[in-house]
Parts: structure tokens; C-alpha cells; sequence
């Protein structure tokens, strides 16, 4: 059953919570400066058409993937301080461990689950077995230091490595695969190295998934650096077709936008077109018509919200707001980190970090009404 939010008043203050700096590297989220103006809370106090409710499925989750299968994978913090998958149903309800206690699993940081269109994988990221200290808080799913990545069955009970990133330093890495509609192609990005900027220097990976006897294996690996900053790059998703991957890239600015690149042709087209303010985590629906991302656009603080356009970046508006305090989702957390759209494209599961040092997050469904 779907638990209503609780009201919950907090302070406003907060500290810039993405910002991980490690030996000149900082990750994932990071926003540069602070915008001048804010928007105006939309008329229901924290979400606006064509949103109808917002509620809870669950307060202790993290990265999301909603199935074709109606089942979402989220990863969640274990006991140890170390993440682990998990599935439920998309009403919050049958929750349970994928690997927890396996033994072919990664022994360390795992997240960023994302379900292969047939159901029986599940693609994820994995801290390094032989690294610790430091690394178990660099290595966590949200940052992606030192994580390979990996596939397991859909009842998590066979592991496959299918990117194994360098030791050491320069500091290597992977964040958010996704896999095509049709199952043939994984994209993902990887950290090259740390240094060359505050963001470090990633970029876009693209391979095609394949199983064999010995299970799933990727070739034809081609990597990517596109658009006007070849520096910090996050991968999102394909468009249906496969034809064209969303993904964040820096701008000249220190800021990001969200960018769709055609495969064939190599055409770029910034979607967001913000070029003082950050822009991340976008997620095209199902049907090939929408976009939701989080944005900082509007807001005084290195607060994100959500908001949603068409593909071609044309109507864009803010649907739901995290920090207008007083109302049911108020967090004084940085704001919406990942979201994932049913397979008929009329909800989004949501994760929103709920804290400053992004320790804690919890998981909301966003319902539409188009």
C-alpha cells in the first residue's frame, strides 16, 4: 500500500550537499554558482499540472527502475553503510533484497539498477572488491568512483562483471547504465580521470549487450565526448528507437544542460538551454513524447526540482517543487537525484535525497493526468 507523505518542517538553511571534492575531483551534482531569482510556488503549494498527487512508497531508497514487467529496482543503504538492490511493487508493496547475502554478488557498494526490456537482467555498479577507506563513501552509487559494472539475474542469484575500470589513480569510475528498448545496446558514463576541472573528466560510453554461454558480455565499445566541454558528462537514456541518447553535459558556463544526440549523425541539440543554472537527471518516457529532469532554474539555493518538456525541449515547466517549506515533500536535501517512468508513461518514481550530506533518501510516485 502507498504511504501518504507526512508533513515535515525543517530548517532551510543548508550546505551545497553534492559537492565531493577528492584530490582535485569533484562529482556528480556539483553546481557552480547560485542563480539571482526564484520561481513562484506553483498553486497547489508544491506541485502543478499535469501532476494529480504525489505520494510515498517508501522513506529508506535511493536510484530507481521501473520494468516493462511493472517492478522497480531501487537501491537502498544497508545496516554496513554499503547499498544494495532491491525490487518492489509499483504500490511500495513486496519489497525485498536482490543481494543481500549472495554470494556471487559484489561484497561492497552496489546501485544505479537499470532492467533489461526483457526483465530477466539487471545492469548495476559496483564499488571495487579491493578498495576501502576513502573510497566507501567516493564509491557510492550516487558518484560512482572506483564502481565497474555488472549484470545479475532478475532473482539476483548469478553476477556477471562486464566493465572492469582501472586501479589506482587517475581516479576511474561508472554512473547510470541504461539499456536500449530493444536490449542490444547499453550506455553508461565513465570517469577517465580526476583531474582537468572541478567535474573531472568523463565521458559517454555506448556497447552492445550480448549472452553467451558464459553469460552477458558487451562489444564494440565506443566512447563519446560530445558538445562544447569535453569534461563532465552523465548518461540518461536512448529515445525509443534507439536512434538518439539523452545525457548531461558541462557547459562554457560551469553549468550543465541536458542534451539528445543523434547516433547517426552526430547532431547535438541542448535541450535545456540554461545556461546559468544546473540541469540533470533527465528521463525520456516510454512513448517517446516527454521529458522530466531536475533543475535548480528559479530557486535561490543549489536546490534542484522537477520539471518537465516535450522531446524537442519546446514547453518547459516546473511540476513538482522540494523546497517550498510547509508543504508534503518540503526536504532540505538537494532535491530530486533519479526518477524512472512506468511503462505507460502516466507515472514517475522518484528519488529525492532528503538530507545535506546525502546519507538518507526516500522514494515518491509522481501521478499524471495528461
Amino acid at each position: 500500500m502507498i504511504v501518504r507523505i507526512v508533513v515535515s518542517r525543517v530548517r532551510s538553511l543548508r550546505t551545497p550537499s553534492a559537492l565531493l571534492v577528492f584530490s582535485g575531483l569533484v562529482l556528480h551534482g556539483a553546481i557552480a554558482a547560485e542563480p539571482k531569482t526564484r520561481s513562484p510556488i506553483p498553486a497547489q503549494g508544491y506541485f502543478a499540472p499535469p501532476v494529480k498527487r504525489v505520494t510515498l512508497l517508501t522513506e529508506q531508497g535511493g536510484r530507481v527502475d521501473w520494468s516493462f514487467q511493472n517492478r522497480i529496482a531501487f537501491d537502498r543503504k544497508g545496516p554496513n553503510g554499503y547499498y544494495e538492490i532491491w525490487v518492489m511493487n509499483p504500490d511500495g508493496s513486496g519489497q525485498r533484497c536482490l543481494t543481500c547475502g549472495q554470494p556471487g554478488a559484489p561484497a561492497k557498494h552496489k546501485g544505479n539498477p537499470a532492467w533489461h526490456p526483457s526483465g530477466e537482467y539487471i545492469v548495476f555498479q559496483a564499488q571495487k572488491e579491493d578498495t576501502s577507506g576513502l573510497l566507501k563513501f567516493l564509491a557510492a552509487p550516487g558518484r560512482g568512483v572506483a564502481n565497474d559494472l555488472w549484470v545479475m539475474n532478475a532473482s539476483g542469484t548469478r553476477y556477471w562483471k562486464i566493465v572492469d575500470v582501472h586501479k589506482g589513480f587517475p581516479a576511474s569510475g561508472t554512473l547510470h547504465p541504461h539499456f536500449s528498448r530493444d536490449g542490444s545496446k547499453l550506455f553508461w558514463s565513465q570517469l577517465r580521470h580526476g583531474g582537468g576541472g572541478k567535474l573531472g573528466v568523463w565521458d559517454l560510453r555506448i556497447g552492445t549487450f550480448r549472452v553467451g554461454p558464459d553469460g552477458p558480455y558487451l562489444t564494440d565499445i565506443r566512447d563519446m565526448q560530445p558538445g562544447p566541454v569535453q569534461k563532465f558528462f552523465e548518461s540518461h537514456g536512448f529515445t525509443p528507437d534507439g536512434r538518439k541518447i539523452l545525457f548531461t553535459a558541462q557547459t562554457p558556463t560551469g553549468y550543465a544542460d541536458e542534451f539528445l544526440m543523434d547516433l547517426a549523425s552526430g547532431e547535438i541539440t541542448n535541450l535545456s538551454r540554461t545556461p546559468d543554472q544546473w540541469s540533470e537527471h533527465g528521463q525520456i518516457s516510454p512513448d517517446g513524447r516527454l521529458i522530466v529532469w531536475a533543475t535548480n532554474r528559479g530557486e535561490t539555493k543549489r536546490y534542484l526540482n522537477l520539471w518537465l518538456m516535450n522531446i524537442d525541449g519546446s514547453d518547459q515547466r516546473e511540476i513538482v517543487n522540494f523546497h517550498h517549506p510547509g508543504t508534503p515533500v518540503y526536504t532540505e536535501g538537494i532535491g530530486p537525484a533519479d526518477s524512472s517512468w512506468s511503462p505507460d508513461s502516466r507515472k514517475l518514481v522518484v528519488y529525492v535525497i532528503s538530507d545535506e550530506r546525502e546519507t538518507q533518501g526516500r522514494i515518491l510516485l509522481v501521478e499524471f493526468d495528461f
